[in-house]
């Protein structure tokens, strides 16, 4: 998992592609740019270790994903990632186990949430093969994951341009 040539990338390949998704669910928006930079600083693996995406939404928010491969880390903290998006209404930020959102009107709430996506890969599948089988649609399938990846390969393409802002392909 720490070649390029295994894994296709690093951290935001790994884990944050996931909050893309999230972000683009929570705005009700589409990533259309991303402003990114990536470090490795060992020198026997090639993918990121750290990368801090910045991304533009089409409705004009501004949202940002890091993520990062922390070592050397337990099991219960080997990789560090959150979120951050503003608007209009309310601050969401995400880190650690917890959500938080603070409306306009300065109320603010929080939860606690899991974003180890490992715990959900057995049950995204299982839930996937059960739709599959009863002739529906999974509730993520190819063009989401494709839309997702769209987002990361700008951003990789942004962090060999210095952190240019790169659009990403409408999908």
């Amino acid at each position: 998992m720490l070649t390029k040539a295994t894994a296709g990338g690093g951290s935001i390949l790994n884990v944050g592609v996931h909050f893309f998704d999230l972000l683009e669910s929570l705005t009700e928006s589409r990533i259309i740019s991303v402003s990114a930079q990536t470090r490795t600083f060992r020198e026997d693996i090639d993918i990121d270790e750290l990368a801090m995406f910045t991304v533009t939404m089409s409705s004009g928010q501004i949202a940002h994903v890091h993520t990062g491969y922390l070592y050397s880390g337990t099991p219960d903290d080997q990789r560090e990632f959150g979120f951050s998006v503003s608007h209009g209404t309310a601050y969401l930020q995400g880190f650690a186990d917890q959500i938080v959102v603070k409306s306009a009107d300065g109320v603010s709430r929080s939860a606690t949430v899991e974003y180890n996506t490992d715990e959900f890969y057995p049950i995204f599948f299982r839930d996937a093969l059960a739709r599959c089988r009863a002739g529906q649609r999974p509730l993520v399938g190819l063009e989401e994951a494709q839309r997702a990846l769209s987002v990361v390969e700008a951003g990789y393409r942004s962090a060999q341009q210095d952190g240019a802002s790169v659009a990403v392909s409408l999908i």
